[in-house]
């Protein structure tokens, strides 16, 4: 830093570090509190998943018991049919989740291999997984992906993107009415 003053020095330029030393000061003080910040949010992410893994556990466990203290609150001759009523629909919505999920990581596969993705099988096995989640995983799945490709390059992020758009209205407007339609009881 000094070198570089008595060069400016020497040719009669004057500038002043002391205010670019404050500001990048401040701006590193800065990225070192949103580590913090972030290491916090991890950390309470982490807890998050302990505390569901724990109450999972033991919603497994002890399921039974739990359904029939929720069920007293309703009549006796309604238990059994809201019970079945319950199951059906809720695995059925699960089943079909999953059938929707495989679709989608299969064809995503297909499609990475096409555009000769590194790792595209884990790269599909990651879109499925998100596709789980109803309404908005297979948009994030597909955004988690096209940022990890996006360093090989924009267009192929690009690719990506509008191969996993393209299964995304295949898969909910194609298959997920059909599927839905399938399980609807006839009048």
């Amino acid at each position: 830093m000094e070198t570089l003053q008595s060069f400016l020095l020497k040719r009669n330029i004057t500038l002043d570090f002391s205010t670019f030393e404050a500001q990048l000061r401040q701006q590193v003080l800065g990225i070192i509190g949103m580590g913090f910040s972030t290491l916090q949010n991890l950390l309470f992410n982490l807890l998050d998943v302990i505390v569901i893994a724990v109450v999972s556990f033991f919603r497994l466990l002890d399921g039974r018991r739990l359904w029939n203290l929720i069920v007293r609150f309703f009549p006796p001759g309604l238990r059994d049919n809201l019970t079945r009523a319950i199951q059906k629909n809720f695995l059925g919505f699960f089943w079909d989740r999953l059938l929707l999920s495989i679709f989608f990581g299969i064809s995503t596969f297909v499609v990475f291999i096409l555009l000769d993705i590194p790792y595209a099988l884990v790269m599909a096995a990651v879109a499925g997984a998100f596709d789980l989640i109803p309404g908005i995983g297979a948009t994030i799945g597909s955004s988690l992906i096209c940022l990890i490709i996006l360093p090989q390059g924009i267009l192929l992020s690009l690719k990506v993107l509008v191969g996993s758009i393209v299964l995304q209205q295949v898969e909910e407007n194609l298959l997920m009415p059909r599927i839905i339609l399938c399980k609807a009881p006839l009048i």
